[in-house]
């Protein structure tokens, strides 16, 4: 009968760097030292800071105002005069919603009317069906 010993702590080799082995000896907590290091760092791990409700509450609609402005100039300063120079003609208060430009493949000529809102999620395909298809989108 053979009993099964424990290797030991990882022995330096070339090709394992320093920080490899110490990782493996505290994963396999090989001595009293890594054994510590592996339970302390497992504390660690589930620590929680303190909430302080109004500071975080202030904190968190920052952010939010902050993410708001953000994506609307990005809609307004890009992405709308990207979709806009797609198009032969777009009327009065269009709008893109949400943080991507609309699809458009093939040669397709496209007439937004006003007060016109296009998600994202929208994609404009020509087909070789119609030499030169127009689709009016919006109310004209």
């Amino acid at each position: 009968m053979s009993t099964q010993t424990s290797p030991g702590p990882v022995q330096p080799t070339s090709d394992v760097s320093t920080f490899e082995r110490l990782a493996v000896n505290v994963r396999r907590r090989e001595t009293r030292l890594y054994d510590w290091i592996y339970r302390t760092g497992k504390a660690l791990k589930g620590l929680e800071m303190p909430t302080l409700r109004p500071l975080f509450k202030i904190l968190d609609y920052e952010r939010n105002a902050r993410l708001t402005i953000c994506r609307n100039l990005i809609r307004l300063l890009y992405q709308e005069p990207a979709f806009k120079a797609r198009c032969d003609s777009v009327g009065r208060r269009f709008m893109l919603r949400d943080e991507r430009i609309p699809l458009v493949r093939g040669h397709r000529r496209l007439r937004i009317g006003s007060q016109c809102v296009i998600p994202d999620v929208t994609t404009f395909v020509a087909s070789t069906f119609a030499d030169d298809p127009l689709p009016e989108i919006g109310g004209w």
